[in-house]
């Protein structure tokens, strides 16, 4: 009998099961895992997107809140403060001096500051843009002399009371994930400690409101500024030149208009012997406060303030320069000039 060698042909012993058969795969309980797989995956999507949208929901909904505690407050104020500064940037009517103001209790009250560019002052929307560049400068600074909270800005005010506005609604609706979920709730956590309480305690708390227009130079509007740099706004580029200004002190309760005047001040920048060369952006700087503290000692002066402002009082961020601030009537020539000082600032 012979012997063949060659290799079976038949199924391999890995092809069969102990009974013979070929193996097969088990379809119906891999059908069954991956049931289960996908039940599972859509039972977290599930809950995973309604535990997003409740916490969206939750962040929407606190900031509606805050919106709502501020709404009838900055409605007020905004509604009185822009109509009254497009009323000074309107023709001039002359400088008016009203019994109270010269009591100077106003000076220690809480009070909201605007200064804008009488150009960007022709509409209510047009102060409400321009405003919110403005910010708290050496008017406000040697005019008040607040005891206790203020003065606030109204440019600060009026982004505050608007931040997290309509693109931080959106983003809120729009968002699908946690990581930014955190930083929309960190930003809505950081406004409540922060900003909103500043927004509305100026709201509630502002007593009185000074408004400040500035005219355009003579000369025109300067092409650049050093200290502002190659952004530097029409409005900011003026500060440093002299040019009318227009200043006006309303009560907030009742609208009463304390206080109206129209000046050109002006200052004059000298250099001291053995202290260092400021540049261009420091000479600006201090030129600037030296004008605002002109025109608010101009002001106190009308109501019968004659001692003025010393400007060494209120610090500046650069000194070794002599300013000597001085202003001339542009308007009323009833008005008394402010005494001038020379001070190092």
């Amino acid at each position: 009998m012979s012997i063949d060698d060659s290799p079976d042909e038949g199924p391999s012993d890995g092809a069969l099961s102990r009974g013979g058969r070929k193996q097969t795969i088990p379809w119906g309980i891999v059908g069954a895992i991956a049931s289960v797989v996908s039940l599972a995956a859509l039972t977290y999507y599930y809950y995973y997107n309604r535990g997003l949208s409740g916490d969206l929901r939750k962040l929407l909904k606190e900031r509606a809140a805050l919106a709502a505690q501020i709404a009838d407050d900055y409605g007020t104020v905004r509604g009185k403060i822009e109509p009254w500064t497009v009323q000074l940037a309107g023709t001039w009517p002359g400088d008016f001096v009203h019994p109270d103001a010269r009591l100077l209790g106003w000076r220690e009250r809480p009070a909201l500051y605007v200064r804008v560019r009488l150009a960007d002052a022709n509409s209510n929307d047009g102060v409400h843009t321009a405003a919110r560049t403005s910010s708290l400068d050496a008017i406000s600074g040697c005019l008040l002399r607040s005891k206790g909270v203020g003065p606030w800005s109204w440019g600060d005010t009026v982004v505050r009371a608007e931040m997290l506005g309509p693109d931080f609604l959106r983003d809120v609706r729009e968002t699908v994930n946690d990581l930014r979920l955190r930083n929309l709730t960190y930003a809505l956590e950081y406004y409540k400690t922060k900003d909103f309480p500043e927004a509305r305690d100026a709201l509630r708390q502002a007593e009185h409101a000074i408004l400040v227009v500035d005219e355009d130079p003579p000369s025109g509007v300067p092409a650049s500024s050093a200290a502002f740099g190659a952004d530097a706004t029409p409005a900011q580029k003026i500060l440093s030149t002299p040019h009318p200004v227009r200043l006006s002190l309303r009560r907030i309760s009742d609208g009463t208009e304390l206080l109206r005047l129209r000046r050109t001040p002006e200052g004059t920048l000298m250099q001291v012997q053995g202290d260092p060369t400021q540049g261009a952006a420091g000479k600006e700087i201090i030129v600037a406060q030296t004008l605002g503290c002109a025109l608010a000692n101009e002001a106190l002066a009308l109501v019968g303030e004659k001692a003025g402002v010393d400007l060494a009082q209120k610090p500046t961020p650069i000194s070794s320069q002599v300013v000597v601030p001085s202003a001339s009537a542009s308007a009323a020539p009833s008005s008394s000039a402010a005494p001038s000082s020379s001070q190092k600032p």
